[in-house]
């Protein structure tokens, strides 16, 4: 089973516009950014795609995810590669 997080931001950006010679131009935005963050596992013998989407990355909401793996997997050996996986020590 492969797993990896990702994020996804949404910015109220504006790049370009236009307005009459003169006037400024005025762009209402709640001036807000939002941010999904996933974690994701895909098995490999089977299709099946798993993910789980919060407000944070850290090890509460990590293990809170191999939570969800081990309720989809029971009394099954689960085997995850991690990239990145910095301080993973088993």
């Amino acid at each position: 089973m492969f797993e990896d997080e990702a994020s996804f931001r949404q910015d109220p950006s504006l790049y370009q516009t236009w307005a009459p010679r003169g006037e400024q131009p005025l762009i209402p935005t709640t001036g807000q950014r939002h941010t999904q963050k996933i974690f994701g596992a895909i098995a490999l013998e089977e299709p099946r795609f798993h993910f789980r989407s919060d407000t944070v990355f850290n090890g509460q909401t990590y293990a809170q995810f191999l939570e969800q793996l081990a309720q989809a997997y029971p009394r099954r050996r689960v085997i995850l590669i991690h990239d990145n996986g910095k301080g993973v020590t088993h």
